[in-house]
Protein backbone atom coordinates (compact mmCIF):
# COMPACT_ATOMS: atom_id res chain seq x y z
CA UNK A 1 0.00 0.00 0.00
CA UNK A 2 1.55 3.73 -1.10
CA UNK A 3 1.93 6.27 1.33
CA UNK A 4 0.27 9.19 1.38
CA UNK A 5 2.28 12.22 0.44
CA UNK A 6 2.49 15.41 -0.09
CA UNK A 7 4.97 16.99 -2.78
CA UNK A 8 6.04 19.99 -4.12
CA UNK A 9 9.03 21.92 -6.17
CA UNK A 10 12.68 22.81 -3.73
CA UNK A 11 15.83 22.12 -4.82
CA UNK A 12 16.47 24.66 -7.60
CA UNK A 13 19.43 22.51 -8.75
CA UNK A 14 14.54 23.90 -7.29
CA UNK A 15 15.73 20.67 -3.68
CA UNK A 16 12.64 20.50 -1.42
CA UNK A 17 9.13 20.90 -5.48
CA UNK A 18 8.16 20.78 -2.75
CA UNK A 19 10.17 22.02 -5.77
CA UNK A 20 14.30 21.52 -4.66
CA UNK A 21 15.57 22.78 -7.90
CA UNK A 22 18.89 22.82 -7.95
CA UNK A 23 22.07 24.83 -9.70
CA UNK A 24 24.61 23.43 -11.11
CA UNK A 25 27.51 26.43 -9.61
CA UNK A 26 30.61 23.55 -10.80
CA UNK A 27 34.03 25.86 -11.63
CA UNK A 28 35.13 23.32 -13.93
CA UNK A 29 32.35 23.88 -16.58
CA UNK A 30 34.25 24.88 -19.99
CA UNK A 31 37.53 27.17 -21.00
CA UNK A 32 37.93 30.13 -18.91
CA UNK A 33 38.57 33.35 -20.60
CA UNK A 34 41.52 35.82 -19.35
CA UNK A 35 38.88 38.20 -17.70
CA UNK A 36 37.40 34.90 -15.92
CA UNK A 37 41.23 33.88 -14.89
CA UNK A 38 41.65 37.43 -13.91
CA UNK A 39 38.36 37.30 -11.59
CA UNK A 40 39.49 34.04 -9.62
CA UNK A 41 43.01 35.42 -8.67
CA UNK A 42 43.64 35.74 -5.01
CA UNK A 43 40.84 33.38 -4.28
CA UNK A 44 41.48 31.20 -1.69
CA UNK A 45 38.63 28.91 -1.55
CA UNK A 46 36.48 27.62 -4.73
CA UNK A 47 35.82 29.24 -7.51
CA UNK A 48 32.25 28.91 -8.52
CA UNK A 49 30.47 30.52 -12.29
CA UNK A 50 26.89 31.19 -11.14
CA UNK A 51 25.17 31.41 -14.78
CA UNK A 52 24.61 35.34 -15.49
CA UNK A 53 26.41 36.51 -12.65
CA UNK A 54 30.05 35.61 -13.23
CA UNK A 55 32.29 34.21 -11.15
CA UNK A 56 32.35 34.07 -7.39
CA UNK A 57 35.01 32.92 -4.77
CA UNK A 58 33.68 30.56 -2.31
CA UNK A 59 35.39 30.13 0.67
CA UNK A 60 33.79 27.00 2.28
CA UNK A 61 35.02 26.65 5.81
CA UNK A 62 33.58 30.01 6.39
CA UNK A 63 30.53 29.38 4.64
CA UNK A 64 30.05 25.85 5.51
CA UNK A 65 27.41 26.61 8.72
CA UNK A 66 26.16 29.85 6.52
CA UNK A 67 26.41 28.99 3.24
CA UNK A 68 26.87 31.96 0.37
CA UNK A 69 23.26 32.89 -1.18
CA UNK A 70 22.30 34.29 -4.38
CA UNK A 71 19.27 34.64 -6.78
CA UNK A 72 19.11 35.72 -10.38
CA UNK A 73 16.10 38.22 -12.00
CA UNK A 74 15.42 38.41 -15.25
CA UNK A 75 12.93 40.31 -17.74
CA UNK A 76 10.15 37.44 -18.87
CA UNK A 77 8.74 37.42 -22.41
CA UNK A 78 6.26 39.71 -21.32
CA UNK A 79 8.47 42.39 -20.02
CA UNK A 80 7.83 41.98 -16.42
CA UNK A 81 10.58 40.73 -13.62
CA UNK A 82 10.99 37.40 -12.72
CA UNK A 83 13.22 35.98 -10.62
CA UNK A 84 14.15 32.79 -9.97
CA UNK A 85 14.59 30.90 -6.58
CA UNK A 86 17.11 32.15 -4.05
CA UNK A 87 20.08 29.50 -3.85
CA UNK A 88 22.55 28.67 -1.42
CA UNK A 89 26.01 27.18 -2.22
CA UNK A 90 26.37 24.04 -1.65
CA UNK A 91 30.39 22.62 -1.06
CA UNK A 92 31.61 19.29 -2.37
CA UNK A 93 32.25 16.53 -0.07
CA UNK A 94 31.28 12.76 0.89
CA UNK A 95 28.62 11.10 2.92
CA UNK A 96 27.26 8.02 3.66
CA UNK A 97 23.77 8.03 1.87
CA UNK A 98 21.03 5.53 3.45
CA UNK A 99 19.66 4.88 6.27
CA UNK A 100 22.29 4.25 8.52
CA UNK A 101 20.52 3.58 11.40
CA UNK A 102 19.48 0.55 9.65
CA UNK A 103 22.39 -0.38 8.07
CA UNK A 104 22.80 -3.99 10.76
CA UNK A 105 18.96 -4.68 10.22
CA UNK A 106 18.10 -8.09 9.01
CA UNK A 107 15.00 -7.97 6.53
CA UNK A 108 12.69 -9.47 9.53
CA UNK A 109 13.51 -6.45 11.42
CA UNK A 110 12.68 -3.99 8.66
CA UNK A 111 9.31 -2.97 10.35
CA UNK A 112 8.12 -1.12 6.72
CA UNK A 113 8.30 -2.61 3.88
CA UNK A 114 9.52 0.71 2.54
CA UNK A 115 12.98 0.82 4.86
CA UNK A 116 14.18 -1.51 2.46
CA UNK A 117 14.75 1.19 -0.13
CA UNK A 118 16.78 3.30 2.05
CA UNK A 119 19.38 0.42 1.62
CA UNK A 120 21.96 -0.60 1.16
CA UNK A 121 24.34 2.23 2.94
CA UNK A 122 26.66 3.53 0.71
CA UNK A 123 29.51 5.84 -0.24
CA UNK A 124 28.69 9.03 -2.40
CA UNK A 125 31.18 11.57 -3.69
CA UNK A 126 29.75 15.15 -4.83
CA UNK A 127 32.64 16.14 -6.72
CA UNK A 128 31.46 19.39 -7.38
CA UNK A 129 29.84 22.49 -5.67
CA UNK A 130 26.39 23.27 -6.46
CA UNK A 131 23.41 25.56 -5.69
CA UNK A 132 20.34 24.51 -4.37
CA UNK A 133 17.05 26.38 -3.41
CA UNK A 134 17.02 27.86 0.09
CA UNK A 135 12.84 27.28 0.52
CA UNK A 136 10.77 24.67 -1.07
CA UNK A 137 9.71 26.42 -4.25
CA UNK A 138 7.26 28.89 -3.22
CA UNK A 139 3.57 29.37 -4.53
CA UNK A 140 4.27 32.96 -6.28
CA UNK A 141 7.13 31.72 -7.96
CA UNK A 142 5.36 29.13 -9.72
CA UNK A 143 2.20 30.94 -10.72
CA UNK A 144 4.85 33.24 -12.66
CA UNK A 145 5.09 30.61 -14.86
CA UNK A 146 0.91 29.53 -15.04
CA UNK A 147 0.65 33.67 -15.61
CA UNK A 148 3.36 33.37 -18.67
CA UNK A 149 1.71 30.22 -20.11
CA UNK A 150 4.70 27.98 -19.73
CA UNK A 151 2.58 25.77 -16.81
CA UNK A 152 -0.04 23.84 -15.64
CA UNK A 153 -1.92 25.41 -12.61
CA UNK A 154 -1.50 22.91 -9.61
CA UNK A 155 -4.19 20.46 -10.00
CA UNK A 156 -6.17 22.20 -7.08
CA UNK A 157 -7.02 25.06 -9.10
CA UNK A 158 -7.59 23.57 -12.33
CA UNK A 159 -11.24 24.44 -13.13
CA UNK A 160 -13.06 21.08 -13.64
CA UNK A 161 -10.60 18.96 -11.97
CA UNK A 162 -11.57 16.28 -9.72
CA UNK A 163 -9.43 18.13 -6.73
CA UNK A 164 -10.69 22.08 -7.72
CA UNK A 165 -11.01 23.54 -4.20
CA UNK A 166 -13.25 25.97 -5.80
CA UNK A 167 -15.90 23.21 -5.37
CA UNK A 168 -16.41 23.87 -1.75
CA UNK A 169 -14.46 22.25 1.06
CA UNK A 170 -17.01 20.96 2.90
CA UNK A 171 -16.85 17.37 1.13
CA UNK A 172 -13.65 18.01 -0.90
CA UNK A 173 -11.19 15.32 -0.74
CA UNK A 174 -7.98 16.37 -1.48
CA UNK A 175 -5.95 13.31 -3.29
CA UNK A 176 -5.51 10.44 -1.25
CA UNK A 177 -7.14 12.16 1.61
CA UNK A 178 -10.11 13.54 3.83
CA UNK A 179 -9.66 17.61 4.23
CA UNK A 180 -11.88 16.94 7.56
CA UNK A 181 -9.34 15.00 8.97
CA UNK A 182 -5.96 16.55 8.10
CA UNK A 183 -6.97 20.03 8.62
CA UNK A 184 -7.66 23.45 6.98
CA UNK A 185 -6.00 23.88 3.61
CA UNK A 186 -6.27 27.85 3.51
CA UNK A 187 -2.55 27.94 3.75
CA UNK A 188 -2.17 26.45 0.28
CA UNK A 189 -3.01 29.79 -1.32
CA UNK A 190 -0.64 32.05 0.52
CA UNK A 191 1.98 33.57 -1.70
CA UNK A 192 4.96 32.10 0.84
CA UNK A 193 3.89 28.53 0.53
CA UNK A 194 5.17 25.72 -1.10
CA UNK A 195 3.74 25.32 -4.50
CA UNK A 196 1.56 21.74 -3.90
CA UNK A 197 -0.19 19.46 -6.76
CA UNK A 198 2.36 19.72 -9.03
CA UNK A 199 4.04 16.39 -10.91
CA UNK A 200 7.40 15.35 -11.70
CA UNK A 201 6.35 16.47 -15.31
CA UNK A 202 5.49 19.82 -14.06
CA UNK A 203 8.65 20.36 -12.68
CA UNK A 204 10.23 20.06 -15.81
CA UNK A 205 7.89 23.08 -17.27
CA UNK A 206 9.06 25.26 -14.58
CA UNK A 207 12.87 24.30 -15.01
CA UNK A 208 12.76 24.76 -18.58
CA UNK A 209 11.07 28.52 -18.26
CA UNK A 210 13.79 29.74 -15.58
CA UNK A 211 16.27 28.33 -18.34
CA UNK A 212 14.86 30.19 -21.20
CA UNK A 213 14.07 33.19 -19.60
CA UNK A 214 17.73 33.06 -18.16
CA UNK A 215 19.21 32.51 -20.96
CA UNK A 216 20.54 29.33 -19.36
CA UNK A 217 20.80 25.48 -18.92
CA UNK A 218 21.68 26.08 -15.41
CA UNK A 219 18.23 25.11 -13.86
CA UNK A 220 17.67 21.63 -12.85
CA UNK A 221 15.97 19.05 -10.40
CA UNK A 222 18.57 17.83 -7.62
CA UNK A 223 19.57 14.50 -8.25
CA UNK A 224 18.65 12.21 -5.20
CA UNK A 225 22.34 11.98 -4.22
CA UNK A 226 22.83 15.87 -3.96
CA UNK A 227 19.15 16.24 -2.41
CA UNK A 228 20.24 13.89 0.31
CA UNK A 229 23.86 15.64 0.88
CA UNK A 230 22.52 18.79 1.56
CA UNK A 231 19.66 17.50 3.55
CA UNK A 232 22.12 16.22 5.83
CA UNK A 233 24.24 18.92 5.68
CA UNK A 234 27.59 17.17 6.94
CA UNK A 235 25.36 14.71 9.79
CA UNK A 236 25.11 11.06 9.90
CA UNK A 237 22.37 10.97 12.29
CA UNK A 238 18.72 10.11 11.77
CA UNK A 239 17.46 13.91 11.15
CA UNK A 240 19.86 16.80 10.92
CA UNK A 241 19.12 18.26 14.48
CA UNK A 242 19.99 13.87 16.23
CA UNK A 243 18.19 10.82 16.39
CA UNK A 244 14.96 12.00 18.02
CA UNK A 245 12.26 14.18 16.40
CA UNK A 246 12.30 16.74 18.98
CA UNK A 247 9.68 19.50 19.15
CA UNK A 248 9.05 21.82 16.35
CA UNK A 249 12.00 20.86 14.42
CA UNK A 250 9.88 20.15 11.31
CA UNK A 251 6.29 20.15 10.31
CA UNK A 252 4.68 16.43 10.74
CA UNK A 253 2.29 14.36 11.92
CA UNK A 254 4.58 13.81 15.46
CA UNK A 255 6.86 16.40 15.24
CA UNK A 256 5.55 17.84 18.54
CA UNK A 257 3.71 20.74 18.65
CA UNK A 258 2.51 20.76 14.92
CA UNK A 259 -0.12 22.60 13.33
CA UNK A 260 -1.72 20.66 11.52
CA UNK A 261 -1.48 22.78 8.02
CA UNK A 262 1.07 23.12 5.45
CA UNK A 263 3.30 26.22 6.39
CA UNK A 264 5.14 28.81 4.67
CA UNK A 265 8.50 28.15 3.95
CA UNK A 266 11.35 28.62 6.02
CA UNK A 267 9.05 28.67 9.49
CA UNK A 268 11.39 26.13 11.03
CA UNK A 269 14.98 26.16 11.59
CA UNK A 270 17.17 25.97 8.63
CA UNK A 271 20.08 23.04 8.88
CA UNK A 272 24.11 23.33 8.41
CA UNK A 273 23.87 24.67 4.86
CA UNK A 274 21.43 27.08 5.52
CA UNK A 275 18.61 24.89 4.02
CA UNK A 276 15.02 25.17 5.22
CA UNK A 277 12.13 22.48 5.31
CA UNK A 278 14.26 19.98 3.74
CA UNK A 279 12.37 17.64 6.52
CA UNK A 280 8.55 17.60 6.55
CA UNK A 281 5.58 20.34 5.10
CA UNK A 282 5.80 18.35 1.40
CA UNK A 283 7.88 15.86 -0.39
CA UNK A 284 10.35 17.03 -3.22
CA UNK A 285 10.47 15.97 -6.71
CA UNK A 286 14.38 14.99 -7.31
CA UNK A 287 15.58 14.12 -11.35
CA UNK A 288 16.14 10.19 -10.64
CA UNK A 289 14.26 7.23 -11.55
CA UNK A 290 13.19 4.84 -8.70
CA UNK A 291 15.05 1.45 -7.51
CA UNK A 292 13.44 -0.13 -4.47
CA UNK A 293 17.27 -0.33 -3.01
CA UNK A 294 20.20 1.11 -3.86
CA UNK A 295 22.01 -1.83 -5.49
CA UNK A 296 24.52 -0.68 -8.28
CA UNK A 297 23.50 3.15 -7.29
CA UNK A 298 25.73 5.56 -8.96
CA UNK A 299 28.82 6.40 -6.04
CA UNK A 300 28.65 10.56 -6.89
CA UNK A 301 25.80 13.00 -7.11
CA UNK A 302 24.98 12.00 -10.46
CA UNK A 303 20.98 11.06 -11.00
CA UNK A 304 20.43 7.54 -11.60
CA UNK A 305 18.30 7.06 -14.74
CA UNK A 306 17.67 4.72 -17.36
CA UNK A 307 15.79 4.75 -20.68
CA UNK A 308 12.41 2.98 -19.30
CA UNK A 309 11.70 4.44 -16.27
CA UNK A 310 8.17 4.23 -14.80
CA UNK A 311 8.86 6.35 -11.13
CA UNK A 312 10.76 9.31 -10.20
CA UNK A 313 11.83 9.48 -6.85
CA UNK A 314 10.38 11.95 -4.28
CA UNK A 315 12.29 12.72 -0.54
CA UNK A 316 11.16 13.82 2.39
CA UNK A 317 7.70 13.85 3.51
CA UNK A 318 4.56 15.84 4.16
CA UNK A 319 2.73 17.62 7.35
CA UNK A 320 0.46 15.05 7.79
CA UNK A 321 3.41 12.10 7.51
CA UNK A 322 5.17 10.23 10.67
CA UNK A 323 8.23 11.00 11.89
CA UNK A 324 9.84 8.27 9.69
CA UNK A 325 8.91 9.97 6.62
CA UNK A 326 11.28 12.83 7.39
CA UNK A 327 14.34 10.84 8.28
CA UNK A 328 17.20 11.99 5.74
CA UNK A 329 17.31 8.63 4.53
CA UNK A 330 13.44 8.54 3.33
CA UNK A 331 12.50 8.15 -0.10
CA UNK A 332 9.81 6.75 -2.30
CA UNK A 333 8.89 6.60 -6.13
CA UNK A 334 5.84 7.52 -8.35
CA UNK A 335 4.63 7.90 -11.60
CA UNK A 336 6.14 11.18 -13.15
CA UNK A 337 2.54 12.32 -13.74
CA UNK A 338 1.22 11.68 -9.94
CA UNK A 339 -0.69 14.15 -8.45
CA UNK A 340 -2.93 11.72 -6.80
CA UNK A 341 -2.65 10.34 -3.55
CA UNK A 342 -0.16 12.99 -3.18
CA UNK A 343 -2.37 15.08 -1.11
CA UNK A 344 -2.03 18.15 -3.39
CA UNK A 345 1.40 17.99 -4.80
CA UNK A 346 3.85 15.24 -6.27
Amino acid sequence: MQRTMTTSLVALALASLSMSVAQRAASDVGPKTTKQQQSERGCSGTSVQVAGQGFHCIDWERHFSKSRTFRECWKSEAGSKVCGPELVAIPPGSFRMGAVHLESATPDNLVKFWWSWQLPVHKVTVRHPFAASKYEAKLSEYLACVDAGACAAPVWMRKGHKHDISRGTKDWVAPGMLLAHYGTLSTIWEPNSPVIGVSWGDAQDYIGWLNRIGETTSYRLLSEAEWEYAARAGTSTIFPWGDAVGDRNANCDGCGSRPDRLMPVGSYTANAFGLYDMHGNVAEWVQDCFADSYRNAPPNENPWQWAACPKRVTRDGSWFNPPTSIWSSFRAGFEAGYTERTCLSP
